[in-house]
């Protein structure tokens, strides 16, 4: 992994935090929408990976496109999909 630039490898540090945060939740942490918050953790996380799936798919192609993005996933209702994804 040492030719792997340091914002991926700090990325992926990050994404290991994150897997330790859904691990940690229950489903229903996971999943209740708030009524003070937009969305439940799992939208939020969501939201995240699909920033970050981006980032590295312009990575390789040389285009990067913030707004090819995906709602209502899986990743929203179920830790273990989260999980997978990050």
């Amino acid at each position: 992994m040492t030719d792997t630039p340091p914002v991926v490898r700090a990325l992926a540090a990050a994404l290991g935090q994150l897997a330790d945060l859904v691990a940690a939740l229950t489903d229903d942490q996971y999943t209740r929408q708030p009524a003070a918050a937009g969305s439940a953790v799992g939208g939020h996380v969501r939201h995240n990976l699909d920033h970050v799936d981006a980032l590295l798919r312009g990575l390789r192609t040389g285009h990067l496109d913030y707004d090819r993005r995906e709602r209502g996933t899986a990743v929203e209702r179920d830790r273990g999909e989260a999980v997978a994804a990050g």
